[in-house]
């Protein structure tokens, strides 16, 4: 609109008024023959072609207003007043008829009256011109108020859209701050959780490394004569060291249930097997205390099943171990049951016990971490208030649920289900309780030991001559690969963290920088961690197998059978 008025407006109304004057003084000289101030005003008043330049002039200035009056409409965001130039322009059209009839009969009678108007009003050509321009002068208002009225509600649209692009673009900010923060959120966090992984791992290493040389030394010594009193000695430190061993084992495995790292394995597995060796492992327990430990199989129970043996055994030792330290009179039963379902067989335990039983108000506290039924308890039974909270959690995995119904003073009873699949083999013939044979000669195979830590590495020395190995050792990384080059061993057993040169270092270097065969020497990992990611790095560096300390003669038998038989030390004598 301000183009407008400056590039149309004001140009019309400058040629109007010159016009206007222009034709008023050609007129006033050709009247009177000369021009004056006073010649010029009666001239305007008896020449009707000059009362319509004067219109048109003033008509430019109305419009004039009428923009400027729009404009400042529009800024005052006030569409009400867009009535005013309807009316504005209505009045105006009805002015200059009147005006313009009155005038024009005024120069051809000297007088006006009605009849005069009337005649005019149906004959004369100049005032039809302002009739029609009434109509015309309201259409142009209503056009003008239209058009103001649309310029408001657009302004007001982009206004408003304005307003929500602000809010969206500080929306978007938001967001993106948000997303900016949740990352370094998220970034603290995966920091927080490997800075915790690499503590458990240390802390597991660091405590394990020396009780791998207590319990080392406690099953070397109870292979030697021993007087009685000092068999009930060694038979309560080698007590102590598997509790303080389950111990480490429950936090490491919380840790690795809340990061979500435990998984289960899916291998087929006997049930009964699985059940009685839970049992048989507390039979001793409860002799002790002269109470009964039973296990009750229902008819429908499958042989075999698939599914995790390792965890199954856990949650039952975790609760068995639980019923029997609360219960000194009666017993303690263990029910196993089974129902088919379309993903196979879902197993149903039961454990019952004569105990002192939990409280009501204590039974939901019993499956968090680190917590037990009072601080009189833990005082009186001890333990540490995981095993349960790990039975729930692995119970969970298994796609099952667990409950607890307990009375105080009569005893306690523990039921969960686990979901398993059908197992994908046979059962193999293999009597029970059978000794694995390990068809090879200890005597002929010469061992690598790798180990910095002097207990632990006399413990494995000892462990593996009792057995019947030719050892050798070495402190670190770079003594293991200097006397593989001077030396023939069939094995090595690699620590981890050693210093100098770590064994995974040493490892990569023996499969990466050396030729046959030397590069293909089997290398077995000594690690006292049992996080998945260190196990992994071990396979990851070309290490065959991993053994994780404290282990025991037999598991480290069975981990030899897979790279010893006959034919090799056959073929070693020859």
């Amino acid at each position: 609109m301000k183009n407008f008025t400056s590039k149309i407006i004001y140009p019309a109304l400058c040629i109007s008024i010159v016009l206007l004057i222009g034709c008023g003084i050609n007129y006033s000289w050709q009247e009177y023959g000369s021009f004056s101030i006073a010649n010029l005003y009666r001239t305007f008043f008896n020449v009707p072609q000059l009362w319509m330049l004067g219109i048109a002039s003033i008509s430019f200035v109305l419009l004039h207003y009428v923009i400027r009056h729009y404009n400042k409409t529009l800024q005052k965001k006030n569409p009400q007043k867009g009535q005013v130039i309807t009316l504005l322009f209505s009045s105006w059209g009805v002015f200059l008829y009147v005006i313009g009839t009155t005038s024009v009969i005024k120069h051809d009678f000297g007088y006006i009256s009605g009849e005069l108007y009337w005649q005019y009003n149906q004959s004369h050509p100049l005032v039809f011109g302002l009739i029609g321009f009434i109509p015309f002068s309201i259409l142009m208002g209503i056009i003008i108020q239209k058009m103001l009225d649309t310029e408001l509600k657009n302004k007001q649209f982009s206004e408003e859209l304005n307003k929500r692009n602000e809010l969206l673009l500080n929306d978007v900010k938001e967001r993106k701050l948000n997303e900016m923060k949740l990352k370094e959120a998220k970034k603290e966090a995966l920091a927080g959780v490997k800075a915790k992984d690499q503590f458990l791992s240390n802390m597991s290493h660091e405590i394990r490394t020396p009780l791998n040389g207590i319990i080392g030394l406690v099953n070397i010594m109870s292979t030697t004569n021993l007087d009685e009193q000092q068999a009930k000695y060694l038979k309560n430190i080698q007590f102590s060291s598997e509790i303080l061993m389950t111990l480490i084992n429950q936090v490491l495995d919380i840790s690795k249930i809340n990061s979500e790292k435990l998984t289960l394995e899916h291998i087929d597995f006997d049930v009964n097997e699985v059940v009685d060796g839970a049992v048989n492992t507390f039979k001793g327990v409860a002799e002790e205390k002269g109470i009964t430990l039973r296990s009750i199989f229902r008819e429908q129970v499958p042989l075999r099943v698939c599914g995790d043996p390792i965890r199954l055994n856990q949650i039952l030792l975790n609760i068995l171990g639980n019923a029997l330290k609360f219960t000194n009179e009666g017993g303690v039963d263990l029910i196993v049951n089974s129902k088919h379902t379309d993903d196979g067989p879902r197993l149903q335990f039961e454990i019952n016990d004569t105990g002192i039983g939990i409280p009501d108000d204590k039974l939901d506290k019993i499956f968090e971490s680190f917590e037990q039924a009072s601080i009189e308890t833990t005082r009186e039974f001890g333990g540490s208030g995981l095993g349960l909270a790990i039975s729930k959690e692995l119970v969970e995995l298994y796609g099952g649920n667990i409950k607890v119904e307990s009375k105080v003073g009569k005893g306690t009873s523990f039921s969960f289900e686990i979901q398993l699949k059908p197992a994908k083999k046979l059962k193999s013939q293999k009597k029970p309780d059978q000794p694995i044979p390990y068809n090879f000669e200890t005597g002929e195979i010469k061992v690598l030991i790798a180990e910095d830590n002097e207990v632990n590495r006399m413990v494995a020395t000892i462990t593996l001559e009792k057995l019947g190995f030719k050892t050798d050792v070495a402190v670190n990384g770079q003594e293991v690969i200097d006397k593989i080059f001077e030396n023939e061993y069939d094995i090595i057993l690699m620590d981890v963290r050693m210093p100098i040169m770590s064994g995974l270092d040493a490892t990569r270097f023996i499969r990466n920088a050396t030729e046959p065969p030397i590069c293909n020497i089997p290398i077995i990992a000594l690690s006292a961690s049992t996080l998945p990611a260190e196990i992994q790095s071990c396979y990851d560096v070309g290490m065959n197998d991993h053994l994780p300390k404290p282990f025991k003669p037999q598991d480290l038998m069975k981990c030899f059978s897979k790279y010893f038989n006959n034919e090799k030390t056959d073929q070693s004598k020859n």
